[in-house]
């Protein structure tokens, strides 16, 4: 017995509609379906290769991500960042490093309620 994939991402929000925007908008995360929990609005994000992935729940109060506990991956991280910045977001500086099997271009942005997503490129390393 052993574990298959992970399901998904369950973060809390305090605006539902406001995170939606972000994610949809700016990231280009797509909105799967909606729903409640026990009274609880949320709704279940999906990206352009992955189902179900990220669980938006909306609580009065929630407990901020400072620091990111996943990556999103995008094929062109320097847009994206240029992108979030003319859009006014708060992001890190990009950063540029290579593995032994990868080069990445990461950066940090913060979503409406302040937690940590960070945004990563790699490019695969040819031997």
């Amino acid at each position: 017995m052993s574990i298959r994939k992970v399901g998904g991402v369950f973060l809390r929000v305090t605006n539902l509609e406001k995170s939606l925007e972000f994610y949809t908008n700016f990231l280009g995360m797509e909105v799967a379906f909606t729903e409640e929990w026990d009274g609880t609005p949320e709704a279940n994000l999906k990206t352009t290769e992955q189902n179900l992935f990220l669980t938006l729940i909306e609580q009065d109060e929630v407990q901020v991500l400072k620091e990111p506990v996943f990556n999103l991956v995008t094929d062109d991280a320097i847009a994206m960042h240029t992108a979030l910045i003319d859009s006014d977001f708060n992001v890190t500086e990009v950063e540029n490093w290579t593995s032994e099997y990868n080069h990445h271009v990461l950066f940090d942005v913060y979503d409406p309620d302040g937690h940590a997503l960070n945004i990563i490129e790699m490019q695969p390393i040819t031997k």
